[in-house]
């Protein structure tokens, strides 16, 4: 029983290895990327079948990635927030990213390590961390880069595109922002890049780590998904 899991990890993982590489061969860049966040939703209903969308795919990343700046605030995004934020209670969170803001330089490309901690936002924030207030419908947990990247991988799949106009350059391995200024009386932006490159390593590692976790835990990987004539699983 034990050697029938293994082969059948092995012949999981080893199929998804296979396709990362004939993904990797493509040309068009959106397309690859489209494929990569597809894939990550794929692997991540082997370990968290039950769990809707978001949670299973926010829940996969950071179980399997390793990605360091997951959980980081994106200052832009929070900055852009707060304008729909005019109460007094926001103003000492206001001012500490007027205060984070002031340190990035124009024209420098801004890696995710200079965004904030969560706890350090949550701290500014009305109603801190249990019961956060929300500004415009919008909870502080959304602005997180784990979670950004699956409103990114929406744009990708439901709409093909990359949400914002980020630009990227060849061998990029990490998300940056970049300040751009598309019209001459436009306000100035940051905008935010995850380059094709990053998706690809992001996907090695969990596929990577995904494997040591079932062989360690004796997972047939098979199992979360339906598979057999019919469509509709029921019916199978």
């Amino acid at each position: 029983m034990e050697n029938e899991i293994q082969q059948k990890i092995a012949g999981f993982i080893g199929f998804f290895e296979v396709e990362i590489k004939k993904i990797s061969s493509d040309e068009h860049r959106l397309h690859k990327k489209i494929l990569f966040v597809s894939l990550l939703d794929t692997l991540s209903r082997v370990v968290f079948p039950r769990a809707g969308g978001r949670e299973r795919f926010v829940a996969f990343i950071s179980e399997f990635s390793l990605w360091a700046t997951k959980c980081k605030v994106s200052l832009p995004h929070l900055s852009q927030l707060l304008t729909s934020a005019p109460e007094p209670e926001f103003e000492n969170l206001r001012m500490h990213v007027q205060r984070l803001y002031q340190q990035w330089g124009k024209g420098e490309i801004i890696h995710l390590d200079r965004d904030s901690d969560y706890e350090e936002i949550v701290r500014f924030w009305p109603g801190g961390k249990s019961g956060g207030k929300r500004v415009a419908g919008v909870g502080l947990d959304a602005l997180q880069h784990i979670h950004l990247l699956y409103t990114y991988r929406n744009s990708l799949v439901h709409e093909f595109r990359a949400p914002g106009y980020g630009v990227e350059f060849p061998n990029d391995n990490e998300p940056f922002y970049m300040n751009t200024k598309l019209v001459p009386d436009e306000t100035e932006t940051w905008e935010l890049s995850y380059p094709e490159s990053f998706l690809k390593l992001l996907v090695e590692t969990c596929v990577s780590h995904l494997k040591l976790y079932l062989d360690k835990n004796m997972i047939d990987p098979y199992t979360s998904f339906t598979f057999g004539s019919y469509w509709i699983s029921e019916l199978n």
